[in-house]
């Protein structure tokens, strides 16, 4: 049985406790998701210049960077159309994982109406062999239908879209519900786009709107993406000044992180819990063996009534955190690295159409067929 457990331990023995799951991560009232299209440099830039200077506690006073997403395509590899020397390479992919970003399929081909499944799994497959790394979700190509149905087909848990038409008739997500967990959730998030971030543009005004939303519950989410390059200083003021807003805005409430980080904390919050108290040290037990394993972020958030918190170990967590005059317990556990590929080379590595190699992407071919477990 797969386990993760927390160990808490009061000053005193307690009469009783009792730890329930935070309904959002860290007790956040929502989240933002800058996200990046297109392997657009502007994230590293958005991350060294911007990010890395802004940060939000986990509620027990460690402090986390801004984070986002980037959307991938398959314009990463040379030899494959549409290769683009700009675009983001492995080693710039694993630089912003390793600082807590998320990769998201954005299709190998960049969309079409035809073999929407193929695409998705060929660049699915193509980032594990890259770079060692799972995608859990999708960023619909353009206004293409059929990337809804395909990414939940696939085993994904969401899609962004700015276009609600794309999602093939899967009912939209304008605000994530906290509550009424079900089992293989899959979520059609509606995000914004913007290209322009200059100081006194219309964009800006708005997303500053948006982020006041959160304080009357009208909102619990804004994900916006952008091809920009953040090339120029007042691109870069206009882009940071989204941030300092929401900073003043909103201070220490929200999280700003990949929406795969929030959609993958609730896949946690359905797992089995139980708890048991021996003297003055309460145990919490998750059992994870029906967590999907493209699962990547595996934290967990518990509010602990009963005692003064004196201190936290942990059994599957890489680390803990918690705040004695609140209650707030937190588990960290990330997996960024899967190896379960199996390579099968084709017959004959120079025909596209052989049959135990159904892709036509010739660089696919000339490498074999990843088939992922």
């Amino acid at each position: 049985m797969a386990q993760l457990k927390l160990n808490i331990t009061f000053a005193t023995a307690p009469s009783g406790a009792v730890a329930s799951v935070a309904t959002q991560k860290f007790n956040k009232i929502g989240f933002i998701t800058p996200q990046f299209d297109d392997g657009s440099p502007g994230a590293k830039r958005a991350k060294e210049l911007i990010f890395n200077t802004m940060s939000y506690t986990d509620g027990c006073g460690n402090n986390i960077p801004y984070r986002g997403d980037m959307a991938l395509n398959g314009a990463f590899s040379e030899g494959l159309s549409g290769y683009d020397p700009s675009y983001i390479t492995p080693a710039g992919m694993l630089e912003l994982i390793n600082a807590g970003w998320n990769m998201s399929n954005h299709t190998n081909t960049h969309g079409g109406e035809a073999l929407q499944y193929n695409d998705i799994n060929d660049l699915d497959i193509r980032m594990i062999a890259a770079t060692g790394y799972k995608f859990n979700d999708l960023v619909v190509p353009g206004a293409d239908n059929g990337f809804a149905t395909g990414s939940r087909d696939y085993g994904y848990r969401m899609i962004t879209s700015q276009n609600g038409a794309t999602f093939d008739g899967i009912p939209a997500t304008h605000k994530l519900f906290p509550t009424g967990l079900t089992t293989n959730e899959f979520f059609c998030f509606v995000r914004d786009f913007d290209d322009t971030w200059w100081e006194g543009e219309q964009p800006l005004w708005y997303y500053q709107e948006q982020q006041a939303l959160f304080l009357t519950g009208e909102r619990n989410f804004h994900i916006f993406g952008t091809h920009a390059y953040l090339e120029q200083p007042e691109e870069q003021a206009g882009y940071r000044s989204v941030f300092t807003n929401a900073r003043s805005v909103l201070g220490d409430r929200i999280m700003v992180c990949p929406t795969r980080e929030i959609v993958e904390y609730r896949q946690l919050r359905k797992m089995p819990l139980s708890q048991q108290l021996v003297g003055n040290v309460l145990t919490v037990t998750i059992n994870t063996d029906n967590l999907p394993d493209r699962t990547r972020w595996r934290d967990i958030s518990l509010n602990v009534s009963g005692g003064t918190i004196t201190g936290v170990s942990a059994d599957g967590f890489t680390s803990t955190s918690f705040n004695s005059s609140t209650g707030l317990v937190n588990g960290f556990l990330q997996k960024t690295s899967w190896n379960d590929v199996i390579i099968i080379p084709p017959t004959d590595p120079t025909d596209p159409t052989d049959p135990t190699d159904p892709s036509t992407d010739s660089v696919l071919v000339k490498l074999g067929r990843w088939i992922v477990q």
